[in-house]
């Protein structure tokens, strides 16, 4: 009986060392948008993200461009963007990399930047993100 125990002990441990492997800080360049998260880091400039992401990830962000950006500090953005929005290749003094949901996921991902400085980055649900995603584009 004290064998097995043992052993069951030995297994949990194991499990456990293996399953907080998994969870540890992911290594660019990622796929994942929360993999992302994990690695982006205030201060950081719209290139060194870049650098963080695999090509596929690249492939489903839009960078808009915006007039002002705030944080409340408790995770809420406002966003100021010109009614219309920007002309294409005019720029903002900020701006915003925003993803739409992966699969399987109902949360938009954004980053924002100040003179592609990272500022901050956040998760929005569903419909606040379909919200934003309409501010971006100069709609509200």
């Amino acid at each position: 009986m004290k064998k097995i125990l043992a052993l069951a002990l030995i297994v949990l441990v194991v499990m456990t060392g293996l399953l907080s492997a998994c969870n540890g800080t992911p290594k660019a360049p990622v796929s994942k948008q929360l993999d992302l998260d994990k690695l982006v880091a205030e201060n950081m400039t719209l290139s060194q993200v870049n650098d963080l992401m695999a090509p596929a990830l690249k492939s489903t962000y839009i960078l808009y461009q915006a007039e002002s950006i705030t944080s409340s500090g408790t995770g809420s953005w406002s966003v100021k963007v010109p009614k219309g929005g920007f002309a294409a290749g005019e720029t903002g003094e900020y701006q915003v990399m925003f993803f739409k949901p992966e699969k399987s996921r109902t949360e938009y991902f954004a980053i924002f930047f100040k003179a592609n400085i990272c500022i901050g980055k956040a998760w929005f649900s569903g419909s606040y993100g379909l919200l934003i995603e309409q501010t971006l584009k100069g709609e509200r």
